[in-house]
């Protein structure tokens, strides 16, 4: 497991080659499916490391007509029920299945079946044979690193007013306070239970108190993950955390709600949800569940955008006793904060600045609209994700220069922007990219 995600085939790598074939296989072809449907490839897909498809968003031209969708490679195409896809969701949106070899299970699926042969090799592809370059490479390579980071900056402004304008709007329905808590508890869900965090927002806002240890139960009850404080497969520090717990929750608890089902699955043990929900409540310790009056006392004391960042920053890094140390199964390999700097510089980003700038701007209030672009702007590149790791591969060459691109948090926002903004618009068909234009004018 690295990087946030699993790296699906390292015990099998013939299906690894699998997948690179797919991934590399050349557009100029036109290929054939097992029931004769010619298949052209637009975009073959981002390469997926955790649960669910192997490719997802991908753009196919099937028999003259283009789909948008996912794909699935298997080295037999009877792997598509050995391995529950028939019933899972989460692969209903799959248009072609990539096969080895068809062991006549293929017409039993209804998409369409590509035979394709990997080659024989367990090398492991680098960045540009992952997610090889675009055509845009030769757009940016005209480019200084200093314009394309202006360039870059520009759009995280663009995509920061976006956000407060979006914020602007639960400021004026719900709250400053209500709107910051959802965005928050949203944050805490990272990738793969994002919504269910969201849910738990909704119950924790329906009971009333400003006692933590209430806030506390109420966070671990309404989740559902609190486990039989009487198991043997406890530690004795979360034994008696727990039994704790269960006594005020029992207590104060409205209604016996459905249970939420969190996600584990591509989740690396730092970040499973007993983790986060343990940060989540650290947090509110700090900043109690009316956070924007709590935050604009800050940034009145300190006007500058540097001092400012620092301060949120030091306010988002929480420990805990025992859940800097423990999952539920035991003890951390290696111990370490709950929610780490890297993380929090997330939440100050996407979450509390831009709220923090609406609510300035409802209150017609300068000063703290000022010091909420300009510190969004003082601070530091945020965390790779998959986006700007995607982003560096098709952009740059070699991908590595985005490392003397990327200097800044608005520098990292802005690629997020143009990403989901030209690549994501037209689906990775850079022919049709407004941004770079044709292919044959970025030539000219």
């Amino acid at each position: 497991m690295k990087n946030n995600v699993i790296e699906k085939n390292d015990k099998n790598p013939a299906e690894f080659q699998l997948q690179m074939a797919w991934n590399r296989a050349p557009k100029s072809k036109t290929y054939l499916s097992k029931d004769k449907k010619e298949i052209k490839i637009i975009f073959p897909g981002i390469w997926n490391k955790c649960k669910g498809p192997d490719f997802k968003d991908a753009k196919i031209m099937i028999d003259g007509q283009v789909r948008h969708g996912d794909v699935e490679t298997h080295l037999k195409s009877s792997d598509w029920f050995c391995h529950g896809h028939d019933s899972d969701p989460e692969y209903s949106n799959v248009i072609l299945h990539v096969i080895a070899s068809d062991d006549d299970a293929s017409g039993k699926i209804g998409i369409p079946h590509l035979v394709m042969r990997p080659a024989v090799s367990r090398a492991k592809p680098s960045a540009t044979q992952e997610f090889p370059n675009g055509p845009c490479v030769k757009y940016f390579s005209g480019f200084a690193d200093r314009e394309i980071f202006d360039f870059l900056v520009a759009a995280g402004i663009e995509r920061f007013k976006i956000k407060t304008e979006a914020a602007m709007e639960d400021v004026l329905a719900k709250g400053a306070d209500k709107a910051m808590m959802l965005r928050i508890f949203e944050a805490f869900g990272y990738n793969r239970n994002t919504e269910n965090f969201i849910e738990l927002y909704r119950r924790f806002s329906d009971y009333e108190t400003s006692n933590l240890d209430e806030l506390t139960a109420i966070l671990w009850g309404e989740s559902g993950l609190l486990p039989d404080s009487s198991s043997d497969k406890l530690s004795p520090e979360l034994k008696d955390f727990f039994e704790q717990i269960w006594k005020t929750w029992w207590k104060i608890r409205i209604e016996d709600r459905k249970r939420i089902k969190w996600i584990y699955s591509g989740v690396r043990p730092v970040n499973m949800p007993e983790r986060r929900l343990a940060g989540l409540c650290v947090l509110i310790g700090k900043i109690g569940t009316n956070p924007s009056e709590k935050i604009c006392d800050i940034s009145k004391k300190n006007s500058s955008a540097q001092d400012f960042s620092a301060l949120l920053e030091s306010l988002l890094v929480c420990d805990d006793p025992i859940w800097n140390k423990y999952l539920i199964k035991g003890a951390l390999k290696e111990p370490g904060s709950v929610l780490g700097k890297s993380r929090g510089a997330d939440i100050i980003v996407n979450s509390i600045l831009p709220v923090l700038s609406a609510l300035a701007r409802v209150r017609s209030d300068l000063r703290l609209e000022e010091l909420c672009l300009k510190t969004f702007l003082s601070m530091k590149p945020l965390q790779p994700n998959s986006v700007t790791k995607l982003a560096s591969c098709r952009w740059f060459m070699p991908p590595a220069r985005g490392k003397n691109i990327i200097l800044s948090a608005a520098a990292s926002q802005g690629m997020i922007h143009i990403f989901k903004s030209y690549c994501l618009k037209c689906a990775h068909d850079c022919s049709q990219c407004s941004l770079i234009g044709l292919e044959s004018k970025a030539e000219k």
